[in-house]
């Protein structure tokens, strides 16, 4: 079994082929678009850290809007795991629901069985940075949607 480990840093990534797996489904469209925020900063962030990322989350759910029906789970899974096998790095962004996420296992078990380094990643840009101040704006409209 592969060791996982937590960085610090995402300097760490530098140069790496980086699978960054998050949790995405959940039933509130909020909770989605607040995900694919994170995401998309994320991965942003490992970027001009020098990695080469592929976000399944920032690929799949701007091209969802354009599949004029819901297609079942396995299409997106099948469009996803093809990745692993570039990888040399799989990264889970640990946002709320990562441990329940039943697409992020997935992704991980085929991760493991091709012997990936694992990491597990927080969210370092806080609100002082300048996608921090995005995701602040993001959350105090989500409070905003909530109440009315």
């Amino acid at each position: 079994m592969m060791q996982k480990k937590t960085l610090k840093s995402f300097s760490a990534l530098s140069g790496k082929r980086v699978f960054l797996a998050a949790p995405y489904t959940h039933d509130d469209p909020l909770v989605r678009a607040y995900r694919v925020s994170q995401v998309n900063a994320c991965a942003a962030e490992l970027m001009l850290a020098g990695a080469l990322v592929f976000s399944p989350v920032s690929m799949t759910h701007p091209i969802s809007h354009f599949t004029h029906e819901p297609v079942p789970h396995k299409f997106w899974l099948r469009q996803t795991l093809s990745f692993i096998e570039w990888a040399d790095t799989f990264a889970i962004l640990r946002l709320q629901g990562w441990k329940v996420s039943s697409g992020l296992d997935e992704e991980l078990r085929a991760a493991r069985s091709k012997g990936l380094e694992i990491v597990e990643l927080d969210n370092f840009w806080g609100a002082d940075s300048a996608w921090g101040g995005l995701l602040t704006m993001l959350d105090e409209l989500t409070d905003r949607l909530e109440k009315t």
